[in-house]
């Protein structure tokens, strides 16, 4: 309601002899005629039946003490009062009522003290009081009752209160005014003119009539009369300001922007403290989209806003003007500047403007239960919907709630014009649900339309490139080409930003190709930039050093990982895996512990610790763990590893046992089924006294042609060969083993160390029996075979090796050569070579030449002296385990997936000025420490590590390559040169050793 009201002045003080003495100051009243009484047209007789007969029971009988005393309260309130000092007076006045009952002066005054504090429900019983006790104490008493109800918005009783005072008080211009007012409230606009006209025939120079009829003619379409009286208004005294405001909101109504800006200036330029002014000002300039201005007024208005009438609005349209500038931040400190009164609208904003910080915070459900909030209101919130929907469908998609988010979407669609970012979340929601149900052309064809939404954005790209791999789990199922396809659209995406991710995703490509060094790169780069600390980046740039054999610092990243989410248990096979590769069992043997721990209903973390117990050789522990996977459930992945277990051990029939059970779940498999037809046969061939080589010979036959999982062609061409051999054919034997070489030779180029050295061992072996094939036919070339062979030897089989050299130069004749290598072996090997010296019998077993299979095998005694015999090299394949060494891990596969990338939509919040973002001035905070600060190096506590104790199961032999049994290594190179620098007499052979070879010699 638009009204002034001046505070009223206090009613006439009493005497203490009478109700009605006078106050000074004012006209002293006739006990028996008050003449001011026939301006109200009231009669002295009806004043005095009302105050003697009907009200005088009401004025308590009061002694002198306390008549004086309440006169000093009084004037002691009365002091308070006009120092506005309201509680004060409020205590005052409430003192005077304990003493004196129903005292009228200190009922008013104390009524009016809580107008004046806003408690206008407190006002109202203070004030009903006095009139029900003297219904014409005072006009203003009824004025004061009808504001109270107006502000309590009953305005139907501030109506029934205001006419009383009419009533009573015909000619009070006043109330005439206030209730045209509240008639215009009730938009009973010909009763509201009718009183105007009344007051104004009461005062024809009363501004204020002429403002309220202004408005009553503007509510019923009579806008050019309303200005003409509203300019009238103008000129009269004390009405300038609220004419011109009143004259600036009807031009406003009337679009006439500049003619209201006028009026406001004008208002300012004659009062330029006015409060009023600068907020009515701020409203046409948020109109006219004029922010600053806007603001600059809004905190003009709050500043000169002496009685705190339009600070909140001024507040709320300030938090208004940030919240259309995208400045979030500012908008919660400018709604935090007010604390009371606060408006519905201002805390309806408020929530929206917490709801996108917690948003840009990535706290989507707190910004999901704040516009959640906003859209259960039913009213008030309709500007801001279709932004609450657009924000809904950003903190959904950001969640993979994508159903959800394309709801929200299609409101804020249906609800308005909508962002350029909704409208690229809607393309890239509507790709993730395609690529959901597999439809991965229709997914493809979304993800360009959003690419062409925001051409510089790469996330499309990646999710492009993505769809490509989508449905591969293995590397060998997926094409190079389409790998490198990937690599190229990466590489442009990689264009766009310096995106953490983006290089993440290009690594992965890269990796995927074998790149490792450059996907190390991205793997940092991709650390660096993330926002947060990621593990599947730490698992990623772990499994690009392990690649490159960095494994400490693989180990490193894995750790980290690991602090980060330790429910990841591949991370604990990998960090284990490295472990073992740095010789640190401990670590190893923990990490396999805590991947059973976390699968115990689930055979793989048992097959997998089965694998690195294999490679170290500890069969025993490998097959405890094969059972326990076998007793969850049988696999035959479980079983073929168990029979590659017996068969390292050479225990063939438990090996023979094992493929039966495989065979028995997988009965389709003609590898294993090969497999164990060769081993059968190779048991019959053991077990066989004397051995039958010929029936053998035509029996391997059948097996020429086929290649099984463990046995190939190599294994069957090396039986027959020494089936050969024994049948002293020799040139076919030779022919067969040449053939093994080649094959050999073939398999040999980039293969793992373990393979590798496993290759050159076979290969010796082969050589060996090879040189045994010519001891007859061609001495020198068993010889030139057998010093080949001892120079790559470690020191006992190089012993073996030479002293067969020295019985080789003894048969051609040549006994000084032969002595000098017999003593040379003598050296490396005395064990073997006293017996000779002995004249005893001597079986001479280098190689791989005493396993279980070889010894089955008859003794050959290819030289002059009978004494001494040997074997050909006859043995089992080494069966291929998984590799245990990192090369490609298909793992990196599910980190390229769509459903393991993280849905990044663009944020309706952001401001795009021709493709670039411009930012608020206060962006969030990223709610993150540096990862040098959160993530410690993993170590093994001394209790654990008492726990990890047994894990010296998983030892390799040295830290750089598995060990060979008899293959010279770097290690034996260095120790043969120390002790021949320093320690030359532990290698000189004794004067009767040398005496007793010569004499052997010769």
């Amino acid at each position: 309601m638009n009204y002034r009201f001046e505070t009223p002045s206090p009613p006439p003080q009493r005497s203490k002899s009478s109700l009605y003495a006078s106050h000074s100051g004012y006209r002293k009243l006739s006990p028996s005629v008050n003449r001011s009484m026939s301006l109200y047209g009231r009669s002295v007789k009806k004043r005095n039946f009302l105050s003697e007969r009907h009200y005088k029971h009401l004025i308590p009988e009061s002694s002198p003490l306390k008549l004086q005393k309440t006169d000093e309260l009084m004037e002691l309130g009365r002091e308070e009062v006009h120092n506005q000092n309201y509680e004060g007076a409020i205590n005052t006045f409430s003192t005077i009522q304990s003493l004196e009952e129903n005292h009228l002066e200190s009922l008013y005054f104390r009524g009016m003290c809580y107008y004046k504090l806003t408690h206008y429900r407190m006002a109202i019983p203070d004030l009903l009081k006095v009139i029900n006790i003297d219904p014409i104490y005072n006009k203003f008493t009824y004025y004061l009752i009808a504001i109270c109800f107006e502000k309590i918005n009953d305005v139907v009783t501030a109506v029934r209160h205001i006419s009383k005072s009419i009533y009573h008080f015909p000619k009070f211009a006043k109330g005439y005014i206030l209730r045209g007012n509240l008639y215009n409230t009730q938009q009973r606009y010909d009763k509201a003119l009718s009183d105007f006209r009344k007051a104004l025939a009461l005062n024809v120079e009363d501004g204020l009539a002429l403002i309220g009829m202004a408005e009553s003619l503007d509510k019923i379409g009579d806008s050019t009369t309303a200005y003409k009286i509203l300019s009238q208004a103008l000129t009269f005294e004390g009405c300038f300001v609220q004419a011109a405001l009143k004259r600036a909101e009807l031009l406003v109504a009337q679009r006439k922007v500049s003619q209201a800006l006028g009026d406001y200036d004008m208002i300012l330029e004659q009062h330029p403290d006015s409060a009023e002014g600068f907020f009515g000002k701020g409203k046409v300039l948020l109109e006219l989209n004029q922010y600053s201005d806007a603001v600059l007024c809004f905190e003009q208005a709050i500043k000169y806003d002496k009685k705190s009438e339009f600070t909140n609005r001024a507040v709320y349209y300030l938090g208004y003007i940030k919240i259309k500038e995208k400045d979030f931040y500012g908008a919660i400190h400018q709604f935090d500047r007010v604390s009371s009164n606060i408006l519905p609208e201002q805390k309806t904003l408020k929530i929206y403007a917490e709801g996108v910080i917690f948003l840009v915070k990535r706290k989507f459900k707190e910004g999901i239960g704040c516009f959640n909030k906003i859209i259960r209101k039913k009213h008030g919130n309709e500007e801001h919907l279709p932004s609450c929907y657009e924000y809904l469908g950003f903190a959904n998609c950001s969640l993979k709630l994508f159903t959800k988010a394309m709801k929200y979407l299609k409101l804020a669609l249906n609800s308005g014009e909508v962002s350029k970012a909704s409208l690229y979340n809607f393309e890239l929601i509507q790709g993730y649900l395609s690529a959901e149900r597999h439809d991965l052309s229709s997914a493809n064809t979304y993800f360009k339309k959003a690419a062409g939404i925001f051409p510089t954005k790469p996330e499309p790209l990646l999710l492009q490139s993505s769809l490509l791999l989508e449905n591969k789990s293995q590397l060998d199922t997926i094409e190079t080409g389409t790998i490198e396809k990937c690599e190229e659209t990466l590489e442009k995406a990689a264009t766009m930003r310096k995106d953490g991710e983006v290089y993440f995703y290009r690594g992965i490509i890269r990796y995927l190709l074998g790149k490792f060094a450059l996907a190390l790169e991205d793997a940092k780069f991709s650390i660096e930039k993330a926002d947060e600390n990621l593990p599947e980046h730490y698992v990623f740039r772990g499994l690009c050093h392990a690649s490159l054999n960095n494994y400490s610092e693989a180990i490193s990243d894995f750790s980290v990982a690991i602090q980060l989410n330790d429910a990841l248990d591949y991370v604990y096979d990998f960090r284990g895996r490295c472990a073992y590769l740095i010789d640190d069992s401990d670590m190893a043997y923990m990490d396999y512990q805590k991947l059973v721990s976390l699968n115990e209903s689930s055979p793989k973390p048992y097959i997998q610790t089965a694998i690195v117990l294999m490679h170290s050789s500890s069969f025993s522990g490998a097959l405890a763990s094969l059972e326990n996977a076998n007793s969850i459930e049988y696999t035959a992945e479980a079983g073929i590893l168990k029979a590659k277990a017996y068969i390292l051990q050479y225990d063939i029939e438990m090996a023979i046992n094992e493929f039966n059970i495989v065979l028995d779940s997988w009965n389709g498999n003609d590898e294993i089924r090969f497999d164990r037809e060769i081993l059968q046969f190779i048991s019959m061939v053991a077990k066989e006294s004397p051995k039958d080589f010929v029936g053998a010979l035509g029996k391997i036959e059948r097996f020429k042609e086929k290649n099984g999982n463990i046995f190939d062609k190599k294994m069957v061409l090396w039986y027959e060969g020494v089936f050969f051999l024994y049948l002293e054919r020799f040139e076919e034997a030779i022919a067969n083993f040449q053939s093994i070489i080649e094959l050999l030779q073939k398999r040999g180029k980039k293969l793992p160390s373990d393979e590798a050295l496993s290759l050159e061992e076979q290969n010796c072996e082969v050589l060996y029996n090879i040189a045994l094939c010519y001891i007859k036919s061609n001495k020198q070339k068993t010889f030139d075979i057998f010093n080949d062979l001892s120079k790559i030897l470690n020191k006992k089989h190089k012993g073996q090796l030479l002293f067969l050299c020295g019985l080789v130069n003894l048969e051609l004749k040549n006994q000084k050569s032969g002595q000098k290598l017999i003593e040379e072996a003598y050296k490396c090997d005395p064990e073997t070579v006293t017996p000779f010296l002995n004249k005893q019998q001597l079986i001479i077993k280098p190689l791989n030449t005493t396993n279980s299979l070889a010894i089955s095998f008859p003794l050959l005694q290819p030289f002059t002296y009978k004494k001494v015999m040997l074997r050909p090299a006859i043995c089992l394949p080494k069966p291929l385990l998984p590799p245990i060494e990192f090369t490609i891990e298909n793992k990196v596969l599910d980190y390229f997936k769509i459903e393991h990338m993280a849905s990044k939509p663009e944020p309706p919040w952001l401001r795009r000025n021709k493709g670039s973002i411009m930012f608020t001035d206060k962006m969030v905070e990223i709610e993150h420490e540096p990862i040098s600060q959160t993530i410690s190096t993993t170590e093994l506590n001394p209790k654990q590590k008492k726990t990890a104790k047994s894990g010296v199961l998983m030892r390799r032999n040295t830290s750089e390559e598995k060990e060979s049994l008899y293959l010279q290594s770097q290690d034996d190179d260095e120790v043969d040169d120390f002790n021949e620098s320093d320690s030359k007499s532990q290698d000189e052979v004794p004067e009767t050793i040398l005496r007793r070879i010569k004499e052997m010699c010769n």
